[in-house]
């Protein structure tokens, strides 16, 4: 189905081209509008209004004006010059309309490797913590979470977006876009299916917090690969940082800019920055906390019943890693920690000496070979005891650790997305599935990240 965007315009212009050096009798070219207007109405029931295709309606009135008769009001007053311009209007607007799919085009997120189908399901998370970033006193504070999982038969499939067009039209404000220009990533389909009942096992968990106004779907691509091969993926929504966050009452909650104000104009920036990153890290102990008061009580839940708590790895990007790193410091419950552009600067001093004590793997974009963070993530390695396996993947942005792919065409152009290209969601996803495989089960395989080209041992400058 994603061809059938690009497949309308080029429809549109071949019609021109054909009218164009042909001499299409009235007949055909009734017919050829008959054909063109049938497969517009296809594309409005399956995709609903995709912004990119709106000029073609624009572009189909022009072209019944001037082919049927009875729809001029004085035919003999059309000269043949007004006749030229609305006619190559119709062309210039149907190769506009071309240009903008080839843009923003209706992408399929890749499919997971795993032999097991994907079920997915959401849930808000209340709790008593004291919400700071509430406009409305003595709130306390709640988020949602989505979870990834094996599952035993397939139901209906989800899209990526799943609260629609507020996640979109908040990610495309965040990024100075107008809002509608995302909006196409809604029809995008997910590989997951909901609600499917959970195929029947104990599972290693892994927990995903993303980065600083991203969303909890923003690592989809990820979480279906893991649970595809056996894994419970969680992940973590965290309001305010989140560009929207919509919860079951129907509250929605956009991010909070105030929350992580601009450095260069803000003095006390890190702190700041650390209640943030305490946040987010109180959003996974709160999890946690859920997970293990359910499987306490014996609450019916397939989902969480079937997790194997004795397995727990934490994914975080950037602040989500920054977080991540925070929580796996003190919570002995925590087996692994990935950190994809972990964001340890705000951390405290006395908390980065303490280092960690588990199996970790931080990777590095190149983007960020020269940041703010690098001084505080070598104190974190030089202090942990177990040392981490730290390495820098090489022609990537700070933002390719995330579906930034799935927005525009654009993006290696505004500095979304680095060299690597559409390899790089396929190297990441190879190397953490491999990395869990070797440290969160019982499995003799050796975690070889030097087999993904172009990667080298990380060093600071």
């Amino acid at each position: 189905m994603p061809s059938i965007d690009i497949l309308l315009p080029l429809l549109f212009l071949m019609y021109f081209i054909v009218h164009r050096f042909t001499k299409m009798s009235r007949k055909y070219n009734y017919l050829s509008l008959m054909i063109l207007s049938l497969i517009l109405l296809v594309h409005l029931i399956l995709r609903s209004w995709v912004w990119m295709i709106y000029p073609l309606y624009i572009v189909l009135a022009l072209i019944a004006y001037f082919s049927f008769p009875i729809l001029k009001i004085k035919k003999e007053n059309l000269s043949l010059s007004a006749s030229k311009v609305g006619w190559n209007a119709a062309i210039t607007i149907s190769i506009l309309s071309f240009i903008l799919v080839a843009l923003f085009p209706i992408r399929s997120i890749p499919k997971p490797t795993g032999n097991l189908i994907v079920g997915t399901t959401s849930w808000d998370i209340y709790t008593q913590r004291l919400e700071i970033y509430s406009n409305e006193p003595a709130t306390t504070r709640s988020f949602r979470a989505q979870a990834w999982y094996p599952a035993s038969m397939k139901t209906n499939k989800v899209s990526w977006l799943g609260d629609g067009p507020f996640t979109s039209q908040g990610l495309a404000i965040d990024f100075g876009f107008p809002g509608f220009i995302f909006n196409h990533l809604q029809y995008i389909d997910s590989n997951s299916y909901l609600n499917a009942p959970i195929l029947e096992g104990k599972y290693p968990l892994v927990v995903i917090s993303h980065g600083w106004s991203g969303f909890r779907q923003l690592h989809t691509d990820l979480a279906e690969e893991l649970a595809s091969n056996g894994y419970i993926v969680i992940g973590i929504e965290h309001t305010y940082g989140s560009v929207g966050t919509v919860f079951d009452d129907g509250r929605k909650i956009s991010v909070n800019s105030e929350a992580l104000p601009p450095r260069a104009t803000t003095p006390n920036f890190l702190d700041y920055a650390n209640a943030l990153v305490n946040t987010y890290a109180g959003d996974i102990i709160s999890l946690l906390d859920q997970i293990e008061s359910y499987q306490s009580n014996d609450f019916k839940s397939e989902v969480f019943n079937n997790i194997d708590l004795s397995s727990v790895t934490l994914i975080g990007h950037s602040t989500g890693g920054g977080a991540a790193v925070k929580v796996g410091l003190t919570d002995n419950r925590i087996d692994n920690i990935i950190g994809l552009d972990a964001w340890v600067e705000p951390l405290k001093d006395y908390e980065l000496e303490q280092g960690l004590k588990i199996p970790s793997m931080l990777i590095r974009s190149q983007a960020w070979y020269i940041s703010y963070n690098n001084s505080y993530l070598k104190k974190l390695i030089d202090s942990s005891a177990t040392k981490p396996t730290a390495f820098q993947m090489n022609g990537t942005t700070h933002y390719d650790f995330g579906m930034v792919y799935m927005f525009t065409t654009l993006a290696p152009f505004i500095g979304l997305q680095g060299k690597r290209g559409l390899q790089m969601p396929i190297d990441q996803n190879n190397l953490i599935l491999e990395y869990l495989n070797a440290h969160s089960r019982e499995s003799a395989s050796i975690f070889d990240w030097q087999s993904i080209p172009d990667v080298e041992a990380l060093f600071f400058p």
